[in-house]
Formats: C-alpha cells, structure tokens, sequence
C-alpha cells in the first residue's frame, strides 16, 4: 500500500495512519525518516525563514504528527515501535546547516519526551543518529561526503554511511 501526503498537514499524515490501520488492522512500527535542508551550507546570519519553516515542518512538525497519532492505536494495543531517524548533525550543532542542526535536536528530544510518555503502554521507540550518508541517487555525492567527512569525521568508522533504494519499482 502506497500512500502520497504531505507529512507537515496534520490531517494528511492522520488518515495515512486510520488508512493504514483499516486496510492491515493494524499497524505494529512506524519509521519518521524524514530530511530536508534547504539553506545547506549558509551560516545561520544568511538563511531565510521561509527555509526554516520548510525545514521545521518537514523534520519534525512531521514527525511529531506521525507520533500523535499511532500513539492511541499503540497505547490501546499495548505494543508498537516508534523508529525516529534523527542525525548527528543535531548534538554536533552543524555549522553548514544551522536549520537542519537545531530540528534535528528537536527530533531527539521528542523521541525521549514520547519515550517516557508511552513507556507505561508497553510502546517501544528508538532514534538513529547517522551521519554523513552517499545517497546513491545523486551525482557527485561521494566527493561532496569526502568534503564532509574531512571537515567532521563524525562517523565512528571515518567514513561516510551508502544508502540505497527500497523500492519495488527499481
């Protein structure tokens, strides 16, 4: 089941989650992968707002709605996952993306803040902070993470991460 919305519309991402539940019955791990970084590389005196607003909505108005709510079906189950991709950009306070910096902070404190709200329901959450990725979707990626990574060896292997497409029309 494939479903297009937009993730910073609150009743968008809350039928996505009814639609979900009514065609399985229900819904066992939600995953909020989301990231964007309009701004990238402008130190914080030279970004827009109408780019943190992007990046706000997208990276954790988001994710925020998506917690909200699965959060009753998960409670009312008793059982759930909630898998938060933050970035290690958030406690390393990026200085090329200031934006995407500071929301990313913001994911980690929400996934503690709904860790210890459902934690009670027996609902599971975890949060993954990668850093540098290649995505393999774009050209002259690996010399733009090679850049990245002599500039902030953040990654514990002194490498960039490789992502890769889960998609069955590929």
């Amino acid at each position: 089941m494939a479903l297009r919305l937009d993730g910073t519309q609150e009743s968008q991402v809350e039928a996505a989650i009814a639609d979900g539940i009514g065609a399985w019955g229900r819904i066992d791990i939600l995953v909020n992968n989301a990231g964007v970084t309009p701004g990238l590389g402008l130190p914080f005196t030279r970004q827009v707002e109408a780019d943190w607003d992007t990046v706000f909505g997208v990276n954790l108005k988001s994710v925020f709605f998506a917690c909200k709510h699965i959060a009753p079906h998960f409670m009312e189950r008793r059982s759930g996952t909630i898998v938060n991709i933050s970035s290690i950009a958030g406690p390393l306070s990026s200085l090329t993306m200031p934006s995407y910096s500071v929301v990313k902070m913001g994911v980690i404190t929400l996934t503690k803040i709904v860790a210890k709200e459902l934690a009670p329901h027996n609902v599971k959450r975890t949060r993954s902070a990668p850093a540098s990725c290649i995505p393999t979707c774009g050209r002259g990626s690996a010399r733009r993470c090679d850049r990245r990574t002599r500039r902030t060896p953040a990654s514990p292997r002194g490498r960039c991460s490789r992502t890769g497409w889960r998609s069955g029309s590929r």
